[in-house]
């Protein structure tokens, strides 16, 4: 069920607003960590010695980054712990206002 009304659509607004600084704060630890790449790895089924040494390798270069920038990365992910529950914050009352428990005045 959507909501309707004009606070209902505040916060759908805010949800999108805080879903997409969310998004970014996501992207610069990534891009702190060093994991810029999309490649993916399957860790559960290692078949060869040629995924072990790229997994140990991304894990050097991970670790490496994450000393650098420790501070910037856990003031990222502070701000994005913040962003989440901020988006479950919105959402409980955007769910309030959807299923009448809260009238739209």
């Amino acid at each position: 069920m959507t909501a309707s009304g004009p606070l209902a659509e505040l916060y759908a607004r805010r949800i999108g607003e805080t879903e997409r600084q969310l998004q970014d704060r996501e992207h610069q630890r990534r891009r702190l960590a060093g994991v810029v790449d999309r490649g993916f790895i399957n860790l559960d089924a290692a078949q060869s010695g040629d995924d072990e040494a790229e997994v140990a390798r991304r894990a050097v270069t991970i670790e490496a980054a994450a000393a650098e920038h420790r501070d910037e990365l856990l003031r990222l992910t502070v701000e994005i712990l913040t962003l989440q529950d901020r988006i479950l914050y919105y959402r409980q009352f955007e769910a309030l206002y959807a299923d009448g428990s809260i009238p739209q005045n």
